[in-house]
């Protein structure tokens, strides 16, 4: 499957921004009463956008550094904020106490008889889209034969619900996604296959420019291990000679691991046996370096005098000294950070990086002042704020890092998750790879627009610019608004990750793998979610914050197995390109890119998420 590369030109207009918000807990419960998608259309646009929060926004996209327009031709990039502000509107209030004349809601079966339907594989109760009755149909099962563990049983990981709809099915994505919700949500996520005639263009350009996230992979579990500490005295000394090591140095795009480089080069006998030999194309070939890199031999050179001479120099002892007190700088960095995390105080996403320049930083490492207290901030994050580039160079440093990793074979998916996995548990080297999401309807970028003629998918329902404004979704009112019902593309490549997260509202939402490598998923459904916390209290406590939104975005990346050890069943799944995966209400999600690939996502609200979504308003505003 290829995506298709079109012109600026040919793409749409930008969006609007959503109001302040208001008192969402009486429009939660207004809508729970007067029947959620008849009383959201009553309302209109203007009453449900000053109600709903902008916390609802996706929960992977990155806040910018500043409130500002994006130069012409660089792809909007949607903000995110965690936590939804929530003011009293009585005039909006008044609103919805006044419309008495609200359609009645729509039949759907409660309790026991939900239970026994369920359980017969019958009807949801569920009507079509459009509001119309409908005759009861058979809920959808799953293909594959798959059993999500009970309460009581022993903790595991399963394979998720994989759904494959015939043509006739495929005609409604919210009535379809409400009729296999009763199997589906129980997993937490499902895949849904199409039929073979759903073939839709993505619609990219690669002069497309955003703005890249570094992910520090060996710090997606614990901040601190064997690569971060040596880094961190190397760094140390530098210091003293005067030499400020903001971030490693580049060579291809991908950021050089210093210690690596250091023992590789001890390992051939020392810097003099390397330059007296002209060994550092051996080096180069030991590091794994791709050969497309430019001027790889030479800027390994230059690095490591610049860099790793200093330290080079050192004696066993002072090394050792060295070492003892950035161990000691740590264990006061991790005390604040256990200290905030007990008291709610999380620290901001750091912005490291803010220049446009596509290759600065290529040939050394950063050299520009900052102060001590932000070094701390940035070294307990896990994923940082990178710099802009075009689709096209984001592609060459996905090939080159595919290339670092697994130089002489196709890995398979197996590989390379235990690859991913061994790095995040064992730390010893520096892995750095980018990720990044895009406003989509900055230019029209990935689904075709409803409005562009010749394309086949154009008004597809399933078409996500489409599908947000499906008449069963609550949030279509809002109108276009950006992160939350304007569809957002991601990019990534190999170890690209979205750590453990769930919407603060418990928003479901939808993603569409558009093209390249296939995409691994993990769910914890909802009633798992008091294990998760527990475990990750155990795991992770340093970032785990003790408040409502426990769990920050782009905190954590927890293995499988250390789940079920603490008694969290959960399920996976492997999206290839062409298929969906749903997040159902209050589940909790993480995902890994086996390689470059380019996907779309966006929320949707369904009658069945109001079932939920009172209690999670109340906790959270």
């Amino acid at each position: 499957m290829h995506a298709k590369l079109v012109t600026k030109a040919e793409m749409g207009s930008n969006p609007t921004t959503l109001p302040d918000s208001m008192n969402v807990q009486e429009l939660v419960k207004s809508l729970t009463a007067q029947g959620g998608a008849a009383a959201a259309a009553a309302l209109g646009k203007e009453g449900l956008a000053k109600l709903l929060p902008i916390g609802l926004l996706q929960s992977r996209l990155k806040s910018t550094a500043t409130e500002q327009a994006p130069a012409p031709d660089v792809a909007r990039t949607p903000t995110q904020e965690d936590r939804a502000s929530a003011e009293p509107m009585s005039r909006g209030l008044s609103r919805i106490a006044s419309n008495s004349s609200l359609s009645s809601q729509r039949s759907k079966p409660t309790g026991k008889a939900a239970a026994a339907a369920a359980a017969k594989g019958g009807s949801t109760g569920r009507t079509g889209g459009a509001g119309t009755n409908s005759e009861a149909v058979a809920t959808p099962q799953p293909d594959n034969n798959t059993v999500f563990p009970r309460r009581d049983d022993p903790a595991q990981m399963v394979e998720a619900p994989i759904f494959k709809p015939t043509e006739k099915e495929f005609h409604d994505p919210m009535e379809y996604i409400e009729r296999i919700a009763p199997i589906a949500s129980r997993f937490g996520i499902c895949r849904i296959i199409p039929p073979v005639s759903f073939k839709p263009e993505c619609r990219i350009a690669d002069d497309m420019r955003f703005m890249a996230y570094n992910q520090y992979v060996h710090k997606m579990l614990h901040r601190w291990g064997p690569s971060a500490k040596e880094y961190a005295a190397i760094k140390k000394y530098l210091a003293t000679q005067s030499i400020n090591l903001q971030s490693p140095p580049v060579i291809g795009g991908m950021e050089v691991d210093l210690p690596r480089l250091y023992h590789t080069v001890q390992e051939l006998g020392g810097l003099k046996e390397v330059i007296e030999k002209k060994k550092w194309a051996r080096v180069s070939e030991d590091m794994c370096i791709p050969k497309a890199a430019h001027d790889r031999v030479s800027k390994l050179d230059d690095i490591y005098c610049k860099y790793l001479l200093p330290y080079d120099t050192l004696s066993p002892a002072e090394r050792q000294k060295l070492f003892d007190e950035v161990e000691a700088d740590w264990a006061k960095r991790e005390a604040k950070a256990r200290r905030n995390a007990d008291k709610g105080v999380g620290s901001e996403l750091r912005n490291s990086g803010d220049s446009d320049e596509d290759d600065s930083n290529e040939d050394g490492g950063g050299e520009e002042d900052d102060t001590e207290e932000d070094d701390d901030e940035c070294s307990m994050e896990c994923i940082v704020k990178g710099r802009s580039m075009p689709l096209n160079q984001f592609f060459r440093i996905a090939r080159n890092t595919m290339s670092l990793w697994f130089r002489n074979s196709e890995p398979s998916v197996a590989e390379i998750e235990a690859e991913y996995w061994r790095h995040v548990a064992v730390r010893d080297s520096h892995v750095c790879v980018h990720s990044g999401s895009i406003d989509s309807s900055a230019f029209g970028y990935g689904f075709p627009n409803p409005k562009v003629k010749g394309s086949s998918c154009a008004k597809h329902p399933w078409n996500l610019k489409v599908l947000t404004n499906n008449s069963g979704s609550i949030l279509r009112s809002l109108g276009p608004v950006m992160g939350i019902t304007i569809p957002t593309l991601h990019v990534g490549m190999l170890f690209s990750a979205c750590c453990w997260y769930r919407d603060p509202h418990g928003l479901p939402w939808i993603e569409y793998l558009h093209t390249g490598a296939n995409k691994i998923w993990y769910g914890v459904p909802d009633d798992q979610n008091a294990n998760f916390r527990a475990a990750l209290t155990v795991l992770v406590p340093t970032h785990c914050q003790n408040k409502t939104i426990w769990l920050p975005c782009d905190t954590a990346m927890v293995p499988p197995h250390m789940l079920t050890d603490r008694s969290v069943s959960l399920c996976r799944t492997e999206q290839q390109p062409g298929q969906f995966v749903v997040v159902f209400p209050r589940a909790y999600t993480s995902s890994l890119c086996t390689g470059y690939a380019v996907s779309e996502s966006v929320y949707f609200a369904t009658n069945s998420w109001l079932d939920t979504a009172k209690e999670d308003f109340r906790v959270n505003v």
